[in-house]
């Protein structure tokens, strides 16, 4: 008697569970991105300040200037640069950025973004592991059009031009 009242409990549980449950072809899709934390003390969605540690959902939010391939070679594929190129003495590096990149609220990505992002990783308050390596690299960021950005190094030969020589 208890195995056939667990049985029909059983049966109904599972009859409630496929009648109520909802139908992916009928889902609607939604623009907001929600994000759970288990604890909210040293979490944070801004990269600039959120420390050495890579987070995996932050790829999803914000794109590097520079793509790579999945075993780390740079790419031109992925990223919003398209090509870069160096000067004769390498103090120069000009990036020209992909069209058509817009922000969740619909704005064209500038230069002048890139370069707020790029002087915001160096700030004094940048907590991320990218701040050292970019300040001894960046001397200075130009942008002369909307889809193009210059970096300047004060050194006679930068390291992004011996790291690009080697994967050559």
């Amino acid at each position: 008697m208890k195995d056939a009242r667990r049985l029909l409990g059983l049966s109904l549980l599972c009859l409630a569970l496929l009648l109520g449950a909802p139908d992916p072809g009928g889902a609607q899709t939604k623009s907001d991105l929600t994000v759970g934390f288990a604890g909210l003390g040293q979490e944070t969605l801004d990269p600039v300040v959120a420390g050495h540690f890579v987070k995996y959902y932050m790829s999803l939010m914000f794109d590097y200037l520079i793509g790579t391939t999945p075993d780390g070679q740079l790419s031109n594929a992925g990223g919003l640069a398209t090509k870069w190129e160096n000067s004769a003495d390498h103090k120069r590096w000009t990036f020209h950025l992909r069209k058509g990149v817009k922000f969740h609220n619909g704005d064209d990505l500038t230069a002048e973004d890139v370069k707020f992002s790029l002087q915001r990783a160096t700030g004094k308050r940048s907590t991320t592991g990218y701040a050292g390596p970019l300040r001894t690299l960046i001397a200075d960021i130009e942008t002369p059009a909307p889809d193009r950005v210059v970096r300047s190094s004060s050194g006679s030969r930068s390291r992004s031009t011996s790291a690009a020589k080697r994967r050559s």
